[in-house]
């Protein structure tokens, strides 16, 4: 085998090992969040970062305060690392604040921006699925099918990916 061949090889071997522990972290990932929203009603992944600098995910918890009627982050975790070794970690000081603190309060000086910003990222999709999940209460969202005229009906697509997407994101 000449050079050329012996580094294509081992490129591709590289390559097939890559995509191996990809796709093992993507897995023990999806499994933490399936573990983790049984402790809520709603569980949110949200992202900062860019595909330049170091991405930072946050899984968000958040279950209703009996004691105050607010809805409040009761477990937060937290997915950050250059490898595919890198696990979720807790947040702690993201537990117990509301949606509203998250939102639009100040953030804690012991979380980094990125944290924050992934963080605020998780509120906006779990308010997304709280106002699809109350349209879908009131009867706004659906038309009934005896009522369109299937000609003067328009298809949009679009809605109906993000009412899905939603949908999966919901601690049911």
């Amino acid at each position: 085998m000449n050079d050329i061949t012996s580094i294509l090889l081992a490129l591709g071997l590289v390559w097939i090992i890559n995509l191996t522990l990809s796709g093992y972290q993507t897995k023990r990932f999806h499994q933490r969040v399936i573990a983790l929203r049984k402790h809520g009603s709603y569980t949110a992944v949200g992202q900062s970062g860019t595909n330049i600098k170091l991405k930072q995910y946050v899984v968000l918890v958040v279950d209703t305060d009996e004691d105050e009627g607010v809805e409040k982050v009761v477990v937060a975790e937290r997915l950050s690392g250059v490898t595919v070794f890198a696990n979720l970690k807790p947040v702690p000081e993201l537990v117990g604040l509301s949606l509203d603190d998250i939102e639009t309060g100040e953030r804690p000086e012991s979380v980094s921006e990125k944290t924050w910003s992934a963080a605020q990222s998780s509120v906006g999709f779990i308010r997304n699925a709280q106002k699809h999940e109350h349209e879908a209460d009131d009867g706004t969202e659906f038309a009934d099918a005896e009522d369109t005229d299937p000609e003067e009906a328009e298809l949009d697509l679009k809605p109906l990916r993000l009412r899905e997407a939603d949908q999966s994101i919901e601690g049911r």
